[in-house]
């Protein structure tokens, strides 16, 4: 073979192998322009739309689990707050019933020192009375009548009698007054111990009534521990949740982006047919296409209700961030696009209700939410000041107001920020 034919070989087999070295590389080019079509774009974004929606779902089902367990956990709060404080005065009546039966036992002591002083006064004078009986039996004298006995004459014999009398009843007083005061101290000492016998048993049965309040509390304490840890199992799979959704509307900006680059020429046919329109519509409509410079505020009011940043939710109950503000109008009220821009979303969600969402260009993204309706689609092009819907109270919203977001590169910002307007704060 001649060395002008080898390099003719030569030559095919390099261009075969570089054909089929850039083969791929040209394939992967044709499938990406046709992957970048803006109808293949609309696709996915409408795809992930519905996963979106999906996931709007499963939070909304969670978060009601949330509000549910939170609501157990405050009756449960309650509920033990009451068992705290009736075992607290079941404390009081008890420390109160021990304090009595003290008292009880310093009367009944002070009864028997009573008692044991009336004895021993009765043990003296039966002492004393045993005492002058001997001596009378000494002196031959061992009774009233011996003494009666004895008397020399009848007006002894009345005195002795006297005497006699004189010493039997005192005897008997003395008898009578002690055994009185006996059964006094016996009956007033036999009274204390019944009362101290019953707040004994009184204390018996507030210490039982106590140790069940203690077995109710313990239960409620494990109860809510329990009502702790679901709301933790909740809330982590919320924030998993939440990620997702999170991380899908990532996409939906990416795509938006790519959409906007793809449409550019669409877009500012759009634009330019919307100007016409407008024209024709109202004679006296002049477009500025300095005006989308800066954003015009989208409602007639300017009362905000609740600013951007962190915040309790008013429904929630939980510390979260605030992505836009809320401008409080009445039902009805005309909502208009802050910028010119293509609609991407136009559509309900449990939290927003209905909500427009405007791409501006440059990343710039607009979001109108909890109208009552709207009145544009997913692929319209609107002008700064277009109508889109109307301001009401659906999805997550405790009263008519449009919730306003900007959006600069998919990062949340604080709409205020973008106007130089006296605002009123509710």
């Amino acid at each position: 073979m001649s060395k002008k034919n080898r390099r003719s070989v030569v030559f095919v087999l390099v261009a075969v192998l570089a054909l089929l070295i850039i083969l791929p590389t040209i394939a992967m080019i044709i499938s990406y322009a046709r992957a970048v079509t803006s109808e293949d774009i609309q696709k996915q974004i409408d795809s992930l739309k519905e996963e979106a929606s999906d996931l709007t779902d499963k939070l909304n089902a969670i978060r009601d689990k949330l509000q549910q367990v939170a609501a157990e956990e405050r009756s449960l709060s309650e509920l033990k707050k009451a068992q705290d404080e009736q075992i607290e005065l079941t404390r009081l009546e008890i420390e109160n019933t021990v304090a009595q039966i003290q008292q009880y036992g310093l009367l009944i002591a002070s009864k028997q020192e009573e008692l044991d002083n009336a004895v021993a006064q009765e043990a003296e004078r039966r002492s004393q009375l045993q005492s002058r009986l001997r001596a009378m039996e000494e002196n031959g004298s061992v009774s009233y009548i011996a003494i009666v006995f004895k008397a020399t004459s009848f007006s002894d014999l009345l005195d002795r009698i006297e005497m006699v009398n004189d010493l039997m009843s005192y005897d008997q007083s003395v008898l009578d007054s002690l055994k009185k005061a006996q059964e006094k101290i016996d009956a007033a000492r036999e009274s204390l111990e019944k009362n101290k016998e019953a707040l004994n048993s009184s204390k018996a049965l507030l210490e039982e009534k106590r140790a069940q309040l203690a077995v109710q509390i313990a239960q409620a304490d494990e109860t809510l521990l329990a009502l702790h840890e679901e709301k933790k199992i909740y809330a982590e799979e919320y924030e998993k949740v939440e990620q997702q959704e999170n991380e899908i509307w990532e996409r939906i900006d990416e795509l938006t982006e790519q959409y906007e680059k793809v449409k550019a020429a669409e877009v500012e046919a759009a634009r330019k047919a919307a100007i016409e329109a407008a024209k024709k519509n109202n004679s006296s409509y002049t477009y500025n296409p300095n005006s989308d410079s800066s954003f015009a505020w989208p409602v007639s009011n300017y009362t905000i209700t609740s600013q951007y940043g962190m915040r309790y939710h008013p429904i929630l109950g939980v510390y979260k961030l605030h992505t836009g503000v809320d401008i409080g109008a009445s039902s009805g009220s005309t909502i208009r696009s802050a910028k010119s821009g293509w609609v991407t979303v136009a559509d309900y969600s449990y939290a927003y209700g209905n909500y427009v969402v405007v791409s501006h260009g440059n990343g710039e993204v607009t979001l109108y939410a909890h109208m009552s309706s709207y009145t544009v689609s997913a692929g319209d092009y609107v002008l700064q000041g277009s109508t889109l819907g109307y301001v009401g109270s659906t999805g997550y919203s405790t009263g008519p107001h449009l919730h306003f977001e900007i959006r600069i590169n998919g990062a949340y910002t604080d709409p205020l920020n973008y106007f130089n307007l006296n605002f009123y704060f509710a």
